[in-house]
């Protein structure tokens, strides 16, 4: 990072974590080799107790207008706390109640909840990305939220806790909305990390959502039209439903805006393909030209209206012409994983190990070398944004407000740039309601793979 070697102090407010996870089964949406074992093991007892190691280890102009007003003063100890659903009680509990076995392993479909599973994935990677800071002195405080609002308001009346200067959690919307909330008030920086839902913040300088919403998903589609081929023609194919319809709105809307400020001669031409419809019954060729390249674009979830989008575009003989889908299909049992392939459909997507990295090709063999065994989308997904965590305080203390538009930080399976979102209708002091990571990629199935989209 260009930071002298300094020292990290991991400050553990729930217990000694040491797991190996099982993967989750993804159907198809592969990012890495996953193994089979479906037991967790536990190489640390669990137990409550705090522990210390050290480690060698289009922008809102109000946002910076009003940077130096919300910005706490700068302190020498900068403090990271990490709030997550381990539910170490209800691990404890298991262990001692017998359930394991004499080499302490637990059968995760029948013993651990899913968010137990998230939360140790998650912290995992996290603590690889501990264990390779060498920067400035800062702080980690654990938290253990489990999944409880009456838990995580405890938490909250915590002082440690209300020495943070960035927190990262919880994972689920109704604790991660009462953090939003408690991080303004109390003017703490706010990743929230996984959850993709909109509205958990209004007003809010301090919320930062690492994880892209749908719609941002969407977006990100119209953009690749512009980036790959300077504009074009996009379909959105969708089923006659109040979301979807809703969905088409804001992309109209979207595309409108960008042709307001397309300088270039060929500009986004957006239209509707409504399942049931008689445009929408028409072979994909006829709704393509030879003068510029034509987006299909299916905004469906339903598996009926995937499979026929699929199909259709397996047929089509138009040659410049992409057909793309929601990330969700990957994981979707009902959606033929057979069509979308012989379609070499694209998606947007977040996470991605992408092996031709050296970053990416890296931090699997540090994570083997470290667990013994393959890393999965959530372990990514920690050991990115802890790395983002530590660069975000190490670089700009706790003034990120003031340089969220300098932040363009590229991880092994994520990357991260910022923008100011609105969604709210209310009238208040910023015109934004809170900040969005924007970076997607567009990703092809071609051989049961995904592959950067060229």
């Amino acid at each position: 990072m260009g930071i002298n070697k300094g020292w990290l102090i991991v400050c553990i407010c729930i217990c000694s974590i040491g797991l190996t996870l099982p993967s989750s089964a993804q159907r198809n949406r592969k990012l890495f080799n996953q193994n089979s074992d479906n037991v967790l093991r536990f190489d640390d007892t669990l137990s409550n107790k705090t522990t210390q190691v050290s480690e060698p280890v289009e922008p809102a102009i109000t946002a910076k207008d009003t940077a130096q007003k919300q910005d706490k003063p700068s302190k020498k100890e900068l403090v990271i706390s990490l709030v997550l659903p381990f539910n170490s009680a209800y691990a404890q509990s298991s262990l001692r109640s017998g359930n394991n076995s004499s080499n302490d392993t637990l059968d995760t479909k029948s013993s651990i909840p899913r968010e137990t599973q998230i939360a140790i994935e998650f912290y995992k990677g996290a603590k690889l990305a501990l264990s390779q800071y060498k920067g400035k002195s800062i702080k980690i405080q654990i938290f253990d939220d489990e999944k409880s609002e009456s838990k995580l308001l405890t938490i909250l009346e915590n002082q440690d806790f209300a020495a943070s200067d960035l927190v990262i959690g919880p994972v689920y919307n109704q604790n991660a909305k009462l953090m939003a909330d408690y991080c303004k008030s109390h003017k703490i920086l706010h990743f929230n990390p996984l959850s993709p839902a909109q509205g958990l913040a209004v007003s809010n300088p301090y919320h930062y959502k690492l994880f892209p919403s749908v719609s941002m998903h969407q977006k990100a589609v119209i953009m690749d039209l512009i980036q790959k081929h300077g504009g074009g023609k996009v379909y959105i194919f969708l089923k006659n439903t109040a979301e979807e319809k809703k969905s088409y709105s804001e992309l109209y809307e979207f595309v409108t805006r960008l042709n307001a400020f397309n300088v270039s001669k060929v500009k986004i031409n957006i239209d509707s393909l409504v399942v049931g419809n008689e445009n929408a019954k028409k072979p994909f060729s006829e709704l393509t030209s030879s003068e510029y390249h034509t987006y299909f674009f299916c905004i469906s979830t339903s598996d009926a209206t995937a499979n026929e989008f699929a199909r259709r575009l397996i047929n089509h003989d138009a040659l410049k012409c992409t057909g793309i889908g929601m990330p969700t299909w990957l994981d979707q049992d009902g959606i033929k994983l057979d069509y979308m392939n012989r379609a070499e459909m694209c998606f947007p997507m977040a996470v991605f190990a992408d092996t031709t990295q050296t970053q990416t090709v890296d931090f699997i063999k540090l994570f083997k070398s470290t667990y013994r065994h393959e890393p999965n989308d959530n372990n990514l997904l920690g050991y990115d944004v802890m790395s983002l965590s530590l660069y975000t305080l190490s670089t700009f203390n706790d003034k990120l407000l003031q340089h969220f538009d300098e932040v363009n930080w590229k991880g092994a399976g994520i990357n991260f740039s910022f923008e100011p979102v609105k969604i709210s209708n209310a009238q208040h002091e910023l015109n934004f309601d809170y900040f969005e990571n924007k970076s997607i990629k567009i990703l092809k199935l071609q051989d049961y793979q995904l592959i950067s989209y060229e």
